[in-house]
């Protein structure tokens, strides 16, 4: 897991915290590094997830794909 803050204008020095996350068979390894980054404060925007081609790997990115749609994360894409 990677915490990356992308200048979205270094004039004014506004940044977007965004989680750019691997993504094995446990789905929860996603979810319970954002709830925690969250929790110490962080501001995440967007959460990006890299994950492989497999069939195990898929149904795990459902699983969070879930989370987000029923509206657990508001304002994070």
């Amino acid at each position: 897991m990677v915490m990356v803050k992308w200048g979205t204008n270094m004039k004014n020095r506004q940044f977007k915290e965004v989680i750019i996350a691997t993504l094995g068979t446990e789905p929860q390894v996603v979810t319970i590094s954002l709830d925690q980054l969250m929790k110490r404060g962080f501001n995440i925007e967007e959460v990006i997830v890299v994950y492989t081609y497999n069939s195990k790997v898929l149904e795990a990115l459902e699983v969070i794909k879930g989370e987000f749609v029923s509206g657990k994360y508001p304002g994070i894409s």
